[in-house]
């Protein structure tokens, strides 16, 4: 099923990555996550409002503060509150998006996959092991062979090669580019999942952008990631009882890094 408004896609109770990713560390955390308020952080609000010009082609709902004003003040209080609803951002960051705006769409790369991915902000709902899955795409449309793919956007302050594949492996990407692929793919009732990207713009000085396609390593522990997360939700619902972590007396992991440091 797929459901275009925003609004409905997320009060649809369908498991979805955002929160469903917390089950990697343990039942506990997933339920903890749950129960937040989820507030923004600042990268995340310009992350939006990039998205919103990049893949909508509009843009996002906000107001720029006038420069000097501070909310101490019996003025700055008054605006502020007059503003109410509307996401209030500074004149630097106003700068910041704008700057990442301008690289993706000079990046020739980054512009000839978007056009060949005319699907925007497409929320998917599919039944996988007997439970709801859902997914947002950026964008998915097909290659120049006809075949499916999805380009996941992505802002960040570092898009390093030598460092982002850790960065991807640390905020679950892997499994999130799972969500994404299988709910595809039942959607449209692929017999293969569609062909995978990430678009990484840096919103630094530097505001590079680079395009990431995902090894047949990281295809699998994504795939790993997810049924470990519906094993974990699909025993939740059962029992009842949220699992932590193991209990009893637990060998301690040490870090490769560490052990070739000291011991090679």
């Amino acid at each position: 099923m797929i459901i275009l408004d925003e609004k409905e896609y997320r009060a649809h109770p369908a498991l979805n990555y955002s929160s469903a990713k917390h089950l990697l560390r343990s039942q506990k955390h997933f339920l903890a996550e749950k129960s937040k308020k989820f507030e923004p952080s600042r990268e995340m609000v310009i992350g939006t409002m990039v998205h919103s010009e990049i893949l909508e082609n509009k843009k996002g709902e906000f107001v720029v503060k006038p420069e000097g004003m501070t909310f101490v003040t019996k003025e700055g209080k008054a605006w502020r509150d007059s503003h109410q609803g509307v996401e209030i951002i500074s004149q630097e960051e106003l700068f910041r998006i704008n700057r990442t705006v301008k690289a993706i769409k000079d990046n020739a790369d980054a512009m000839y996959l978007l056009n060949r991915c005319p699907n925007r902000e497409r929320g998917i709902v599919v039944k996988y092991r007997g439970i709801d899955i859902k997914a947002r795409l950026d964008a998915d449309g097909a290659d120049e062979s006809g075949a499916a793919m999805i380009l996941d956007t992505k802002t960040t302050a570092d898009a390093n090669p030598e460092t982002w594949g850790k960065h991807a492996s640390n905020l679950c990407y892997f499994a999130q580019m799972a969500f994404y692929t299988t709910a595809l793919a039942l959607e449209l009732g692929l017999e293969t999942p569609p062909a995978f990207m990430w678009l990484v713009a840096e919103t630094t000085d530097a505001a590079d952008v680079v395009i990431y396609r995902p090894p047949p390593e990281a295809i699998a522990i994504g795939q790993k990631q997810l049924d470990i997360i519906v094993d974990r939700y699909i025993d939740l619902q059962t029992t009842g009882k949220a699992k932590g972590y193991p209990s009893g007396l637990i060998e301690l992991n040490v870090p490769q890094w560490e052990k070739r440091k000291w011991l090679d």
